[in-house]
């Protein structure tokens, strides 16, 4: 979908700003994904989540840029350390848990959970 480049907002704070491959800022289709994403990123807030900072979904490049999570991927993390297991998949799951709830909530409704606004 894009590039994921890190970043210094103005306050000199880390952040992440995902940049749409020109092929899929091209698509009509795409971009009203992208610009819905960007409006219930806004719209929502809370525990788990990875707040959104600025966006411009009608840029030549659309673009979001996001609080920075350090940390690797949950498929990484699988990877170097193994299936989660006892404390660490209860955290887990309960992050989860609570981030589907806010974002389930009556006055944000979503067509699906994306993991890249998880952290682990």
């Amino acid at each position: 979908m894009g590039t994921v480049f890190a970043g210094l907002d103005a306050a000199g704070l880390r952040v992440a700003v995902k940049v749409v491959h020109p092929a899929q800022a091209d698509d009509a289709e795409f971009r009203a994904r992208f610009r819905r994403e960007v409006q219930l990123s806004a719209r929502v807030q809370g525990p788990c989540l990875i707040p959104l900072i600025a966006a411009d979904a009608e840029a030549l490049s659309p673009w979001l840029a996001t609080a920075y999570a350090p940390g690797l991927t949950l498929d990484r993390y699988i990877a170097a350390h193994g299936p989660l297991a006892g404390g660490t998949l209860y955290a887990f799951a309960t992050g989860t848990a609570q981030a589907l709830a806010v974002i389930h909530t009556p006055r944000v409704s979503s067509t699906g959970t994306s993991s890249r606004r998880t952290s682990f």
